[in-house]
C-alpha cells in the first residue's frame, strides 16, 4: 500500500488527493476539489488531467499568494462562480479564501488562527472551522460555520453576516434566522431563487432556507438515522455531509454514514397574484415536468388540467384566468 500522499506509478506526473473532501464544477466542466489532506486545492478538467491550482502538498499554512505560493490548513469546502474565482472554506485557519482564474490567493474573510462568531467586513469577521461554501448568482456567498452551528452570508464587498442559526447553540428548531438550530452543517448548495440547501450533518437531516431566512427541514427526522427512501421527514438519512441543487430543483445528498448518493425534489412554489378582476398564476420555468391543475372544490377527483398554454415571462411560467369563480391550483407531476 502507497503511502498519502502518492505518486501513481502507472501517471507519475499525477500526485494522487489525500482525503479530499469538497469539489464544484465550472460552466466548462472543470471540477474543483478541496484536497484536505494535502491542503491544496486541485483542478480535474474534463479529459481527465489533474493539476494545483493553489497551495503545496504537505505545507500547511495560511499565506495568500500565487499558486503554490499560497498556504491553506485543511480546506473542506470549495465553490466556483460565473467569473471561475474560486472560493475556500479553509477550515483549519477559520477563514475564506478566494482564488482568482489566475491562481491568486487572498484571504476575503475571517482572520487565520481566530476563531470566533463576529460579522463584519472582511478580517473582523470570524468563524469556527467553516466546512462548506456555495455562490450564487449575484456574487453572494453561503458558508456553513460547522464550529458555530450557524449559516452565515459574505456579500460581495465581503460584508459576513449570520442568516440563520444561532452561535453555540446546536439544535434541530425550523424557525426563522436566530430562531432556528443546527447542528454541526456541513456542505451548502444555492438554488437559482435564492434558496439555500444544507447538510445538516448531525441531525441526519436535510434544511432549507428561503431567501426570507425562514427554515424548514425538508429531509429526514432530525436525530432519527436511518436508510429509508420516503416524503419529506419519512426519509432517514445518516450524517450527510454533502448536498448539492440542481438547474431543475432536484437536491443531491451525499449520505455519508450510508455510503449512497440520495437525491429529491423540492416541489415548486406556485404563486398568485390579482390582476384587476383576474388572476395571475406562476412558478418556476425550470420545474419540468409540472402541470397546473384546478379544482372547484377540492374534492380529490375534481382535479383536471388547465387548458390554457402557459406562457413564458422572464424565468417564469404563466397563466392568467378568470376570476368569476371560486378555484383552486395546484403543481402536479
Amino acid at each position: 500500500m502507497l503511502p498519502w500522499p502518492h505518486l501513481d506509478p502507472a501517471n507519475p506526473e499525477f500526485l494522487s488527493c489525500a482525503y479530499p473532501h469538497g469539489f464544484a464544477v465550472d460552466n466548462a466542466s472543470n471540477v474543483y476539489v478541496a484536497d484536505t489532506g494535502n491542503n491544496t486545492i486541485r483542478i480535474i478538467t474534463p479529459n481527465g488531467t489533474v493539476t494545483t491550482l493553489a497551495g503545496s502538498a504537505g505545507n500547511s499554512g495560511s499565506s495568500d499568494g500565487t499558486g503554490s505560493a499560497a498556504q491553506f490548513e485543511s480546506p473542506y469546502g470549495v465553490a466556483v462562480d460565473q467569473s471561475n474565482n474560486v472560493y475556500v472554506a479553509d477550515s483549519g485557519n477559520n477563514t475564506i479564501r478566494l482564488i482568482t482564474p489566475d491562481g491568486i490567493v487572498a484571504t476575503l474573510a475571517g482572520l487565520a488562527g481566530a476563531r470566533g462568531t463576529a460579522g463584519g467586513t472582511g478580517t473582523p469577521a470570524r468563524f469556527y472551522f467553516p466546512e462548506g461554501v456555495a455562490a450564487d448568482n449575484s456574487g453572494n456567498l453561503y458558508v456553513a460555520d460547522t464550529g458555530n452551528d450557524t449559516i452565515r452570508k459574505i456579500t460581495p464587498n465581503a460584508l459576513v453576516s449570520t442568516i440563520a442559526g444561532l452561535a453555540g447553540s446546536a439544535g434541530s428548531s425550523d424557525g426563522t434566522r436566530s430562531v432556528a438550530r443546527f447542528k454541526g452543517p456541513g456542505e451548502v448548495a444555492v438554488d437559482g431563487a435564492g434558496n439555500v440547501y444544507v447538510a445538516d450533518t448531525g441531525n441526519s437531516t436535510i434544511r432549507k432556507i428561503t431567501p426570507a431566512g425562514v427554515v424548514t427541514t425538508i429531509g429526514g427526522l432530525a436525530l432519527h438515522t436511518g436508510v429509508d427512501d420516503g416524503l419529506g421527514t419519512v426519509a432517514r438519512f445518516s450524517a450527510p455531509a454533502g448536498v448539492a441543487v440542481d438547474y431543475f430543483g432536484h437536491v443531491l445528498v451525499a449520505d455519508s454514514a450510508n455510503n449512497a448518493i440520495r437525491t429529491g425534489l423540492v416541489p415548486p412554489q406556485l404563486s398568485i397574484t390579482w390582476i384587476g378582476g383576474s388572476v395571475m398564476l406562476s412558478w418556476p420555468a425550470n420545474s419540468v415536468g409540472f402541470g397546473l391543475e384546478q379544482n372547484p372544490t377540492l374534492e380529490t377527483g375534481n382535479w383536471c388540467v388547465v387548458a390554457v398554454q402557459p406562457i413564458l415571462s422572464g424565468s417564469n411560467n404563466v397563466v392568467t384566468s378568470s376570476a368569476s369563480a371560486t378555484a383552486f391550483y395546484r403543481l402536479k407531476k
